[in-house]
Parts: structure tokens; C-alpha cells; sequence
């Protein structure tokens, strides 16, 4: 009888602790798939995509409350001066989040905040449609609808290049994005 509810006990604790593990490990994310036209490449031959739909709100969630409440304990903030260029007396402020791998910057101008460089090795950092470190060339190439073969390297940008999102790839996964923004 000892035997049989021991027994039981373990049953009942492990499969608690596995299903409280994999509850966990859910995430909120969806997948999205992305209106993307090919443009051309580049001459290195990377292949450069136009999705105005992905890059207009691929970062939208990265504010500057989110990256200090969310991931202060990962990234180190740097406040760095930055004289407006169409206003030389207002000093503007880059929010730089960062660690050796990482790097999220914020202009923080009057009116509104940008996110003006994202630089990311690190999988707990994700663009919509559940984009991030570690996910699949397949699910990249499924989700952008792309339908050329492509190397090691992607380029997804807006119709005027102000925003682009390069994602390097190796053995068929994810393992940085990096980003050009322009803003005025």
C-alpha cells in the first residue's frame, strides 16, 4: 500500500511539474504570413523583399517602458545626448539597451519615441509574426511567401528602404537580426 501511493505521489508531482514546464514554454505569439513582393539583389546577391506590412510593425511593441520593465535584467541602459537636427537647442535622448550581444536603441524625441537600431542575437527578443533567434529558414520563407531560393542571408524592407531587417541565417536557422532605420 506504501509502495502504491508513493508511487502515486511521484506520478502526481512530476506530472504537475512537467505540465506546469510546458505551460511555461507557451507563448502568446502568433505566426503571421507576410504580403512580400520581391524587389532584386543586391551585389552580393542577397535578396532584398518588400513588405511594408511586416516592417511597419515588425518592432511596434518596443517601447521604452517595455525594454525597462520587461528585460532590465538582460540589457544594460545607456542614456546618450543627441542634439535635435532641426532644432539646435533641444537635446533629444537615445535610449541604448544593450550587452554583448544585444542592441535596442530609442530616440525619444518631443513628440514621440523610435526604435532606431535593433540588433539582436538572443531568442527572447521577437518581431511579429513570431520572428526571432532560432526560428526556421522553412517558417521565414512560409511566412514571407517566398518562393526563390535563398542563401544565408535575407533582406525584408518597405517600399523606400527606410526600414529594413536583414536576418542572417545558419544551419537553416535564425542566429541574428539586425536593422536599418531611418526617421525624420
Amino acid at each position: 500500500m506504501k509502495k502504491i501511493l508513493g508511487l502515486l505521489f511521484l506520478t502526481l508531482f512530476f506530472g504537475c511539474n512537467l505540465t506546469k514546464h510546458s505551460l511555461e514554454q507557451k507563448s502568446d505569439c502568433v505566426k503571421i504570413n507576410f504580403k512580400t513582393k520581391f524587389i532584386d539583389k543586391d551585389s552580393l546577391g542577397i535578396p532584398y523583399y518588400q513588405s511594408d506590412e511586416f516592417t511597419d510593425d515588425a518592432i511596434k511593441e518596443y517601447s521604452i517602458k517595455l525594454l525597462k520593465e520587461k528585460y532590465s535584467a538582460k540589457l544594460k541602459l545607456t542614456l546618450i545626448p543627441f542634439v535635435n537636427i532641426y532644432d539646435s537647442t533641444i537635446v533629444d535622448t537615445i535610449y541604448k539597451f544593450s550587452n554583448n550581444n544585444n542592441v535596442i536603441e530609442v530616440y525619444r524625441a518631443k513628440e514621440k519615441d523610435f526604435v532606431i537600431n535593433f540588433d539582436i542575437t538572443d531568442p527572447i527578443f521577437k518581431l511579429i509574426g513570431c520572428l526571432s533567434i532560432g526560428s526556421g529558414k522553412d517558417s521565414v520563407v512560409k511566412q514571407f511567401g517566398i518562393k526563390e531560393n535563398i542563401g544565408d542571408t535575407i533582406v525584408i524592407g518597405n517600399m523606400n528602404q527606410t526600414a529594413t531587417f536583414t536576418f542572417y541565417l545558419k544551419n537553416n536557422k535564425i542566429v541574428r537580426i539586425g536593422s536599418y532605420i531611418y526617421f525624420e
